[in-house]
């Protein structure tokens, strides 16, 4: 039987021996994939007059699998979800469609079908249900409406239980159609209702995969522990999905990867792993939203000349922002973050409630500054939910170059812009409070603490950043740093079970012991590399300002709090020691106050800093 002969026995009616003829047909070996696509989207259509939709559907994905682009394939799914009341997914079938081929007549005719049927259905239907709130979204035509419609879906998220209504319900793909698309989208495009509920609904949906604080799961979250930020980070529904769970093993994968420029090592656009990808469009949004933060801002009220230009972002600084609070918490910062980065929300107040309570959907230009602080730390704390779960984004390279991205974030201050690639202030060396900068500590330290593999793989980038972060202890964002950079710094011994099953488990007895210290030794030399590349160029070289040779020196003193080995390997590089052997009489507080700190923990662990003769680098600083 050929396919030959199913179009003839299709053509006549005969619609059980057409089936048969196409299933015989796929069944031959030799069948080039355009045949395959053509054979299964002629046996849906024959299983469509037999009103057997689910089957249709079934051959209608085989076909676009192979031919994406494939409009018949595409409009007899649209029928067949028609058939199967799965509406939404309809919509979304024609809408592509039609992106296609504009003027296919009977795509804008059943389009036109589907919304109205929408439309009854959500006049006669509670919007609270997902399935309703996703049809309605899709049918939406008006920005008004769809800010309504993302504002219910957000607020359905808010309960966990409800995610993998909405996953199976095909959420994600139109939510993600509401976000910008440029390359670099302006303040009007960022600055709208509709963009900031979409980021704080897709925000919910994949902060249901993290356990709550009190170690409390909702219904169903073993089951789902990565498939709602799989779905977004694909693009993806539920039924797309692949099925990953905590407990499934990952290939480890923890070389330190060195910056390519050690003098700037913060890289200023999307990297390869990201090219294309949902993680990159988030962190154009959150650059561009943080952009507009200020530049909204700076339109609202006048300045003098000197201070809109400090007011301006440096270009291609990765300026970015958050509003660093979680939902009903009312409070920013890291150090609420330390005690539950893998679970609370790290971004603002709920926009679907104040678009609920009348704050209306189109923001004024007063409030664009508020609307584009809260979007991008939303964006922000999306992209840390993504960015610690590979099958979100697809490798550990991908899940470290989210990481740097975030990281030119930890260096706001306040709402006038980014510390120089050469640390300089940009602020005449004001440090101010930034609620993004928080709310960027938060987001690196909820993937640290999510997965530190992943994240060691960036290490020089982190140790780079955060050092301009350790130097006021009396700070939140000195505790959120040195907690990241703990983690980070963490010992093998110390952390079985990471990165998908642990170390140390090859055999038993003593051989297991061996690998264990195997392991710890090939990862504190890891570490002591990544302090190498962060540190030495700042503090062995002669371009370096002053308050980034403080910064260092800083920086130092947390690895030595983090991890004594490394710490004793540091100052035994002539590079590093005698650096700080050099500054030592130098009358600066701040300096003063890092070698300080560095003696202190140096003095009080004779371990591994009072080792060998001649070894004993703290002698010479005392």
């Amino acid at each position: 039987m050929s396919k030959e002969e199913g179009n003839e026995h299709l053509k006549a009616g005969r619609l059980a021996e057409a089936i048969a003829c196409y299933a015989a047909a796929l069944a031959a070996t030799g069948l080039s994939s355009d045949d395959a696509a053509a054979i299964h989207a002629n046996r849906a259509l024959a299983h469509l007059k037999r009103s057997e939709y689910a089957p249709a559907v079934s051959d209608c994905d085989a076909a676009l699998a192979v031919q994406p682009r494939y409009v018949k394939a595409l409009f007899r799914r649209a029928q067949a979800r028609e058939g199967l009341a799965d509406l939404a997914a309809a919509f979304r079938d024609v809408q592509t469609l039609l992106q296609i081929d504009p003027t296919n007549r009977e795509a804008r005719a059943l389009a036109q079908r589907l919304r109205l049927a929408i439309a009854a259905r959500a006049a006669s239907t509670d919007l609270s249900a997902p399935r309703a709130a996703v049809e309605a979204l899709v049918a939406a035509t008006s920005p008004d409406d769809r800010a309504r419609c993302a504002a219910q879906l957000s607020r359905i998220a808010r309960d966990p239980s409800n995610v993998p209504a909405l996953l199976h319900a095909g959420a994600v793909p139109p939510l993600l159609a509401l976000l910008p698309t440029a390359d670099a989208p302006c303040v009007e495009e960022v600055a709208t209702a509709v963009v900031g509920l979409a980021v704080e609904a897709l925000e919910r949906i994949a902060a249901s995969d993290i356990p709550p604080k009190d170690g409390s799961a909702h219904a169903g979250w073993r089951a789902a522990s990565s498939e709602a930020r799989t779905a977004i980070g694909t693009g993806a529904t539920s039924e797309h999905v692949p099925k990953v769970t905590p407990d499934q093993p990952l290939p480890k994968d923890t070389k330190v990867r060195p910056p390519t420029d050690s003098k700037d090592p913060l890289p200023k656009e999307p990297s390869d792993p990201l090219r294309g990808s949902v993680a990159a469009r988030l962190l154009r949004l959150a650059d561009a939203c943080a952009r507009g933060s200020v530049t909204a801002a700076a339109a609202g009220q006048p300045e003098s000349p000197k201070q809109e230009e400090k007011s301006k972002p440096e270009e291609g600084s990765g300026l970015k922002e958050t509003s660093g609070q979680a939902d009903g918490d009312g409070r920013a910062g890291a150090q609420g973050a330390a005690a539950g980065a893998a679970a609370g929300a790290v971004s603002g107040a709920s926009q679907a409630d104040a678009s609920q309570a009348g704050g209306g959907l189109a923001p004024s230009p007063a409030d664009r500054p508020t609307v584009c602080e809260s979007t991008a730390g939303r964006c922000l704390s999306l992209l840390s939910l993504l960015g610690s779960c590979r099958a979100a984004v697809g490798s550990q390279d991908a899940q470290a170059a989210i990481l740097r991205e975030i990281l030119p974030f930890t260096r706001l201050q306040g709402a006038v812009g980014l510390q120089g690639a050469s640390g300089g202030a940009a602020t005449e060396g004001v440090d101010t409070p930034s609620p993004l900068r928080r709310s960027a500590l938060d987001a690196v330290l909820r993937m640290s603490d999510l997965d530190a593999p992943a994240c060691r793989l960036a290490l020089p980038q982190v140790l780079s950043a955060l050092m301009w972060r350790v130097g006021d202890d009396e700070t939140e964002d000195h505790r959120a740093a040195l907690a990241i950079i703990g983690r980070l710094l963490t010992p093998v011994s110390a952390r079985r079970g990471e990165g998908g099953g642990g170390v140390g488990k090859g055999g038993g007895g003593g051989a297991v012991g061996e690998v264990d210290k195997a392991d710890e030794d090939a990862f504190t030399q890891s570490c002591c590399s990544a302090c190498q590349i962060a540190f030495s160029p700042i503090l062995r070289g002669t371009s370096a300002a002053w308050d980034e040779t403080v910064a260092a020196i800083h920086g130092v003193s947390a690895v030595i709090e983090a991890n004594k080995a490394v710490g004793a390997w540091l100052l035994r590089q002539e590079s590093i020691f005698w650096s700080l052997a050099e500054v030592a009489e130098m009358e600066d507080e701040g300096l003063q106050r890092a070698l300080a700190e560095i003696y202190a923990h140096a003095a009080a662990d004779p371990v591994h800093f009072k080792g060998k003769e001649g070894e004993e680098p703290i002698k010479h600083l005392k």
